[in-house]
């Protein structure tokens, strides 16, 4: 069992895939931040960023990513957001947890 303390302005979601642990963290008007844990490696990793959709807050105006939501299917995690700030639209994106891409 794992206990952390976390700030109640932060969101805290923990899925796993790949055999890792990832974990994102997401507070308002801050870039969404992500590690996940590889085992073979025994060492927290960065999620990488590349090509990742830019991170908005819903309190910064339209932007591409916020009420996102996370989902893990074996290597993958699929995320789900609502397009700016009228909740009209979704989106989506597929991380490689495996191949961390």
């Amino acid at each position: 069992m794992v206990h952390a303390w976390v700030p109640e302005t932060i969101q805290t979601n923990i899925l796993v895939a790949a055999d890792r642990m990832i974990v994102f963290q997401t507070e308002a008007g801050v870039p969404e931040r992500g590690e996940m844990f590889d085992p073979a490696k025994n060492a927290w990793i960065p999620i990488a960023t590349a090509n990742a959709p830019r991170y908005a807050s819903t309190k910064d105006g339209p932007g591409p990513m916020s009420g996102q939501r996370y989902f893990a299917f074996d290597d993958y995690v699929v995320v789900t957001w609502f397009d700016g700030n009228h909740h009209k639209r979704f989106s989506g994106a597929v991380l490689d947890a495996r191949a961390n891409e």
